[in-house]
């Protein structure tokens, strides 16, 4: 794992996809593995709180037998987090503040996880 590369990967990301203005990649423990995002932002509070919200989603789908977890949403009125497993232990963490727009923000989830996943790989 090349953190350097996760970190290029999530610029682009950024940088690409209109809508998301943050983006970090965390253990399913909650420890950042690589971030980018606002300076007013602790990202190593929001890969905790990640990593708890991906916990409780897959409890909550385990119970409500959905399956294995696709990804889980917490939308505000001010915009939106999706998190999403990323490979067996980390996960993907994509945010947006420009209002509650989730359909943009799965949009970017499903074209951003290939990407990372590639760059975590290696």
């Amino acid at each position: 794992m090349d953190p350097e590369s996760l970190g290029a990967e999530l610029r682009e990301l950024l940088a690409d996809v209109i809508g998301v203005t943050g983006a970090l990649v965390a253990t399913t423990d909650g420890m950042l593995i690589a971030a980018e995002v606002e300076a007013t932002l602790h990202a190593e509070s929001i890969a905790a709180l990640a990593a708890a919200t991906s916990g409780v989603g897959s409890q909550f789908a385990y119970l409500m037998r959905l399956g294995e977890l696709g990804g889980t949403v917490v939308q505000g009125t001010k915009g939106c987090v999706a998190v999403h497993p990323l490979g067996e232990n980390a996960i993907l963490v994509l945010f947006g503040t420009d209002g509650p727009n989730v359909a943009r923000l799965h949009l970017a989830v499903r074209q951003a996880l290939p990407r990372v996943e590639a760059a975590l790989m290696a």
